[in-house]
């Protein structure tokens, strides 16, 4: 299965190749790079999500920092063989490359100028094995993670007698 020097997120010359393709820029060039593990143990059992902070310097803009999350299958070849199995992590990734931007597109459509950003951009994924994702991170959007507490109160209260 997936090892992390395999992962093309994790090394620096394939990230800056991926956004190399999504910036339209060819000498766009990384000037800093760093990987951190952000899966709380217990919290992602179907995946480990690290976020990629990268200093990026484009050919015709002034040098700017970008935050991503990369997703990918969890350590251990058991885990991984069983959600190989799995159309889970395909479906996610599908989602995020195809449904969710034709989301925004209606929601832009319907209030031009107006419309806000509601989940996160798809950079780059595998979808075949070793699957994983990349996605923008929202957090300088102002968006944040909900506790399982929180979402729970949420189910238990506006959902009662469904949990």
């Amino acid at each position: 299965m997936e090892s992390n020097a395999s992962a093309p997120w994790m090394d620096r010359t394939s990230t800056e190749n991926i956004l190399r393709v999504l910036e339209k820029d060819q000498s766009l060039s990384i000037t800093d790079y760093h990987v951190k593990d952000i899966s709380t143990k217990g919290d992602q059992y179907m995946s480990e999500m690290h976020q990629i902070t990268i200093q990026l310097q484009p050919t015709s803009s002034k040098e700017r920092k970008v935050s991503l999350i990369a997703k990918k299958l969890p350590p251990g070849k058991e885990k991984q063989k069983k959600l190989s199995e799995s159309s889970a992590f395909p479906n996610e990734i599908k989602i995020f490359r195809r449904i969710l931007p034709k989301f925004q597109a209606i929601l832009e459509d319907a209030a031009p100028g107006r419309s806000k950003i509601f989940a996160a951009r798809h950079i780059y994924s595998q979808n075949n094995i070793p699957y994983f994702l990349i996605v923008s991170d929202l957090a300088a959007e102002g968006f944040r993670m909900a506790t399982f507490s929180k979402v729970w109160i949420l189910i238990t209260v506006y959902w009662p007698g469904r949990h």
